[in-house]
């Protein structure tokens, strides 16, 4: 495939179009959020050739939030009512 078919940009794509696509890209098929590893690696791969080697992330990784647990709800609870 080509990298503008990957990203799912037009071959006349500025260098800001490709970054938003790439971003966009990154979201929906990332391997932490369920994506496939081979496409996104097709995906970091074709952002490389189109912004440039200096440009591309050397390493994309998404954070995941902390979701407190129930105990530290609780005790987050017991503070607010104990004086």
């Amino acid at each position: 495939m080509h990298p503008h078919e990957v990203l799912g940009v037009g071959p006349d794509a500025s260098p800001s179009e490709v970054t938003d696509a790439f971003r966009r890209f990154a979201l929906r098929n990332h391997p932490d959020r369920g994506g496939d590893p081979g496409h996104f690696q097709a995906g970091v791969e074709a952002y490389r050739r189109l912004a440039g080697r200096h440009r591309a992330p050397a390493n994309v990784t998404f954070h995941r939030r902390h979701r407190a647990g129930i105990p530290s709800l609780v005790r987050a609870a017991v503070r607010r009512i104990r004086p």
